[in-house]
């Protein structure tokens, strides 16, 4: 074992006072001899520090319990061991020794490796990345908010940017001029009517002739037809997978969102143990809600009103189907009223969280009357968040 000499550590602790312990000790071979040459103990600078690995093997069995210390004997003497007051504060100076049980080093190094050992380090803690589920619920809780009517307003929750997309304006023109020429004379005056009033309830602007250049991402949208259907026959889809130059879609740089409603089976064995059931679904679900005029370039469209029109740009304003997170951001605001619901009436604000499957409820009861009150409840509370029931 190596001390290096030059070096010491000086802590230069103040008086201690064990007057007990003064009398009993006297005579026993201490290992620093001077301590006791007054009724309180001066405490020297310390000399030396040993390592654990070493400090343990200079003690023999010799062990003398008084009060509140103990004396331990020691290949040094005597050592006084345990709790004792100080009369006045502890200073320390920052002068330093080393005993390196290995190797000399400088005082360079000890100086290191001393403050390296009775400094606290600060160990970063390992950041375990969030999965995808909790970034979307993160952004839709530091994001959301509600305007004036009450609508919700959310973000797109993405995994990449704008810039991650490639040119699509051409590919949607040229989407609208192949499917306007493949549909009949009564698809497309559906298909017209059907974007008209999309435009008409404010769910797609004109974009000003001033943004038309800012960088944007166009989906393509084409009709379905339903044939069976009993109201609209022609549904029209936005196709947010279809890729852009890069390859990549913006439906590629959004993020699902996590599935938040139970599986339909389920909905429908529950709904089924009732003596009473009800049904309903929720008007236009995904476009009572409005996305933030921030993320609103990553779903622009084009149309052309009339064949003598020129074809024109347009920003859908609200939640799209077709995009990835549409269903995760649409049944999230409605767990949203069911949590506002809560405290007025648990039961009901239940049924909101449980009883619908995307925007389909299927809820029941034993009891009729409690029913049309679980009805009126829920759909005061839908409609006051600008969600429409029917």
């Amino acid at each position: 074992m190596d001390v290096v000499p030059k070096a010491s550590i000086s802590y230069h602790v103040s008086q201690l006072r064990i007057p007990a312990v003064n009398k009993k000790i006297r005579g026993l071979n201490l290992a620093d001899d001077t301590a006791f040459e007054s009724p309180v103990i001066n405490i020297p600078n310390i000399d030396m520090i040993i390592s654990a690995e070493f400090a343990e093997r200079c003690f023999r069995s010799d062990k003398i319990e008084i009060e509140n210390v103990i004396l331990k004997n020691s290949e040094f003497g005597w050592v006084v061991i345990g709790a004792v007051q100080p009369s006045v504060s502890y200073s320390f100076s920052s002068t330093v020794m080393c005993i390196n049980s290995a190797q000399k080093c400088s005082e360079v190094d000890i100086q290191r490796q001393l403050q390296q050992f009775w400094e606290f380090k600060n160990v970063d803690s390992v950041k375990v990345p969030m999965s995808n589920q909790e970034i979307c619920k993160q952004l839709f809780k530091e994001t959301t908010y509600r305007n004036e009517a009450g609508q919700f307003v959310v973000q797109l929750p993405k995994q990449g940017i704008l810039q991650d997309l490639g040119e699509s304006l051409q590919y949607a023109k040229a989407s609208l001029i192949q499917i306007r020429k493949a549909c009949t004379p009564e698809i497309w005056l559906e298909y017209q009517a059907f974007m008209t009033e999309y435009e008409a309830l404010g769910h797609m602007s004109l974009v000003p002739v001033k943004r038309v250049n800012d960088p944007a991402n166009y989906i393509p949208h084409f009709p379905v037809i339903r044939p069976t259907a009993l109201t609209t026959k022609v549904r029209i889809v936005f196709n947010g997978s279809h890729v852009t130059s890069t390859g990549l879609s913006v439906n590629d740089i959004l993020l699902n969102g996590p599935t938040l409603q139970a599986e339909l089976i389920d909905t429908q064995i529950r709904w089924r143990q009732y003596s009473y059931v009800l049904t309903a679904d929720i008007q236009k679900m995904y476009r009572n809600v409005l996305i933030d005029p921030a993320d609103r370039n990553y779903q622009r469209i084009v149309w052309q009103k009339s064949i003598n029109d020129p074809i024109q740009i347009y920003e859908l304003n609200t939640n799209t189907y077709g995009l990835s997170p549409s269903s995760y951001l649409a049944t999230k605001c409605l767990m949203v009223l069911g949590d506002e619901l809560k405290e007025l009436n648990p039961i009901a604000a239940h049924s909101i969280q449980n009883d619908f499957y995307v925007d389909d409820w299927l809820t029941g009861l034993f009891d009729m009357n409690e029913l049309i009150e679980r009805k009126k409840i829920v759909e005061k509370k839908i409609d006051g968040g600008e969600v429409s029931a029917a």
